[in-house]
């Protein structure tokens, strides 16, 4: 890319950049101002290294680190910069087919921490949990590597193998893997006993709201009365997917309320009548973000019981902008709260009942949580019957 367009297209990024930052804030005139002060500012500074560094420069290059510094001089572990092929990964993603080893990470303590672990993936088989720290791939410390990158040496070619260690509490592990196709499926349904239905969701993707209804409808005609839903190591995803999923159990009213940089709100609502189900949902410290949205919407509402362990405590918003050869970046531009006002960030969502489930239940043993679910909706739905009768 010639210099001319580079310098044009950084005047456009840095002033989009600045207004994303002032705008809320400051007149539009004003913004405009500064961001054209700033623009000019760096431009300044890519000229004389042009002119002046004693090797070769790469303008592309050049760009992208001025990118990625915004970016992290912000200091918030959501917001981060993308290369390009970062990007395509990302969307790869959200597609929701690619090799992998099929877990979920976050940051968290400036570790690349897993947040959910894809059932029956080479992850699952080999022991990999939620909570686990990822340290190293394939022999390499990734410990300063963004979130991003750590998920990148982590795909690759189907049938390729992979080295991950990660750090467990006070252990440090080692586990070798084959990647495979990972295959997102968000929602699963069953029928558990008479008249109970059980809804797992493991991320809102763009399919999760439309395969919920599908649970509905199928429980509806088969006579279910009690519902579970499981958000357990839920790592969220898409707002709008989880506003849908909430208005299948609200009644009218609000669902969330974003919050952006200038005070504006923007206030969710549901705008349904929901079936009347007993519901009990599930969550723990994996279930982040968009299934705190849910949850949130249902405990204040009371619409349902939250039940399991307090959540993991990520309430803000991210929005992709692309930049095309010169990457993207994802960057928060707002918080949410409950329909009560209560900002969840850091601190979680706490279960009306709490029931804990320790690393040696699962892989076969009994599942307390899902166990106590089941005591607690046949209780609601015999109490009840004994109203009708």
């Amino acid at each position: 890319m010639n210099k001319k367009r580079c310098r044009a297209f950084l005047l456009v990024l840095i002033i989009l950049l600045t207004l994303l930052t002032f705008l809320p804030v400051l007149p539009a005139k004003a913004a405009l101002q500064e961001s054209s002060a700033e623009a000019e500012l760096i431009m300044s500074i890519i000229d004389f290294i042009n002119k002046n560094f004693a090797g070769d420069v790469d303008n592309v290059k050049l760009i992208q680190g001025a990118i990625r510094g915004m970016v992290e001089s912000l200091g918030d572990p959501y917001s981060e910069y993308l290369t390009p092929e970062e990007l395509k990964e990302f969307q790869t993603e959200a597609r929701g087919s690619f090799g992998g080893i099929g877990i979920v990470i976050t940051s968290r303590d400036n570790f690349a921490t897993i947040v959910s672990v894809i059932d029956d993936s080479p992850a699952a088989k080999a022991g990999m949990m939620p909570g686990d720290r990822i340290v190293e791939i394939d022999g390499k410390d990734v410990r300063n590597l963004s979130i991003s990158e750590i998920a990148s040496r982590l795909r690759g070619e189907v049938g390729s193998k992979v080295s991950v260690g990660i750090q467990r509490e006070d252990k440090m592990l080692k586990f070798v893997m084959t990647r495979e196709i990972i295959t997102i499926n968000p929602v699963v349904f069953s029928i558990l006993e008479k008249g109970i239905g059980y809804i797992r969701i493991s991320e809102f993707n763009e399919n999760t709201a439309v395969n919920v209804k599908k649970a509905l409808d199928f429980f509806e005609k088969n006579n279910v009365q009690g519902i579970i839903l499981d958000l357990r190591n839920n790592p969220g995803g898409i707002l709008q997917q989880a506003v849908k999923v909430a208005e299948y159990f609200i009644p009218k009213g609000p669902i969330v309320k974003v919050v952006f940089k200038n005070g504006k709100t923007i206030v969710y609502n549901s705008k349904s009548e929901p079936l009347p189900f007993k519901l009990v949902v599930l969550v723990n410290g994996g279930s982040a973000s968009a299934s705190e949205i849910v949850a949130g919407a249902i405990k204040d509402r009371k619409s349902g019981i939250i039940m399991g362990e307090k959540t993991f405590g990520k309430a803000t918003v991210q929005q992709i902008i692309d930049f095309g050869p010169f990457g993207g970046i994802k960057i928060t531009v707002g918080r949410y709260v409950t329909p009560e006002g209560v900002d969840i960030n850091k601190s979680g969502i706490s279960p009306d009942i709490e029931v804990k489930q320790t690393m040696e239940d699962g892989g076969g043993k009994p599942d307390l949580q899902l166990e106590r679910a089941l005591e607690i909706l046949r209780d609601m739905m015999n109490r009840k019957m004994d109203n009708a009768a």
